[in-house]
């Protein structure tokens, strides 16, 4: 079974942001974020760092792929992700069917 393709280039960014100058944050880094995909259509922007996916920490890029693959298994419509844009959270809906 697959999981759920976001249509957006991932990195870890608790070891990407120090080498950016940044201080370091557990989850996620969005980078390029194809058009029309599904995280362009959930309000995702390039930049912005998944913290969380339906309640569950995701500290990095595979946390991310297990927590949609589990997002997927359970047929759940609209999960929540939990982003950190500009120095705060924001929470967003992923729009699966």
């Amino acid at each position: 079974m697959s999981g759920i393709k976001l249509g957006v280039q991932v990195a870890d960014a608790a070891k990407l942001l120090p080498k950016q100058g940044k201080t370091a944050i557990k989850g996620a880094l969005l980078g390029e974020i194809k058009p029309d995909s599904l995280a362009a259509k959930s309000g995702m922007r390039e930049g912005d760092i998944i913290i969380a996916l339906q309640g569950h920490s995701i500290h990095g890029v595979e946390d991310l792929a297990k927590e949609l693959q589990r997002v997927a298994i359970a047929h759940l419509q609209e999960p929540t992700v939990t982003i950190w844009r500009e120095g705060r959270e924001e929470l967003l809906y992923l729009e699966v069917n």
